[in-house]
């Protein structure tokens, strides 16, 4: 579903497909006000793997140099892909950020539907969380995408199976 998911809906030139992008030209983009916190944080974390330190990052600790930084842009295979968006993107860049520790992981706000999407069909466990589950969350994030709800209903309804991912990811 999240592949389905992201061939129609893919975000746009913004949060994590900016952050691929400069990973995908090497850094090499123009620093602007909405590009200049993702360069430092490429930079940052280039030099962690340039200097073979980036396992000491929590959500890099079992990541390869290689799916962290040779990413692409290709919303028909989903790429990049939501382990990268969240591993690297999300939780990576708190980490270089120093706003992240292991014990406020699951404590930061994710609001983008293909990232809820992808975490509750990896976490489909047949009792805690079903592919009905999935199928809720990818209807109304179609919804959300389509401007059909607003954006406090989105959040309501995908907050709602938030302890139920937690569960699966820790039990």
């Amino acid at each position: 579903m999240t592949t389905k998911f992201i061939n129609n809906y893919q975000q746009g030139d913004d949060g994590y497909i900016t952050f691929a992008s400069i990973f995908s030209a090497k850094g090499k983009i123009q620093r602007t006000n909405k590009t200049s916190n993702l360069l430092d944080n490429y930079k940052r974390i280039n030099i962690l793997l340039s200097n073979n330190t980036y396992q000491e990052i929590s959500p890099f600790c079992k990541l390869t140099k290689t799916f962290i930084s040779d990413v692409s842009i290709n919303k028909n295979i989903g790429e990049p892909n939501q382990k990268w968006h969240l591993l690297v993107s999300f939780y990576g860049q708190n980490a270089v950020e120093g706003t992240l520790s292991k014990s406020n992981i699951f404590k930061k706000s994710i609001t983008c539907p293909e990232l809820w999407l992808w975490m509750l069909e990896a976490a489909i466990d047949d009792s805690n969380i079903t592919k009905d589950d999935v199928k809720a969350l990818y209807t109304q994030a179609c919804k959300y995408k389509n401007k059909l709800i607003t954006k406090k209903e989105w959040q309501a309804f995908f907050s709602s199976y938030w302890s139920k991912l937690i569960d699966a990811i820790t039990t």
